[in-house]
C-alpha cells in the first residue's frame, strides 16, 4: 500500500482512503530521504553476512595440524617451513 501511496496514485475502489493517503504521502515527502549506499558502505552487512570468507585448506596445508596433532618429523618440518612470521 505505501508503494501505492508514495507514487500517488489511487484507484476507483480506494478513494475512501484518499485523506489518509494525502497525509501518509505528505509525511513520506517531508520526513523520508531516500539515498544510495554502496556496497562498501553497507553496515547492515555486519547482521546479514558472514565477516570472513571461507575457503577450503587441504590437509597437506593444515598449518593448525602442528599444534594439534601428533606428527611425522618430516610432516612437521614441511608444515613449518610454511610459516611466515
Amino acid at each position: 500500500m505505501l508503494k501505492k501511496t508514495h507514487n500517488g496514485k489511487i484507484s476507483k475502489g480506494k478513494k475512501h482512503i484518499d485523506i489518509p493517503r494525502k497525509f501518509i504521502q505528505e509525511h513520506i515527502d517531508r520526513t523520508v530521504k531516500l539515498e544510495h549506499v554502496g556496497s562498501s558502505d553497507q553496515l547492515a552487512d555486519i547482521l546479514t553476512k558472514p565477516p570472513v570468507k571461507l575457503e577450503h585448506v587441504g590437509s597437506s596445508d593444515q598449518l593448525a595440524d602442528i599444534l594439534t596433532k601428533p606428527l611425522m618429523r618430516k610432516t612437521f618440518k614441511e608444515l613449518r617451513g610454511k610459516i611466515v612470521l
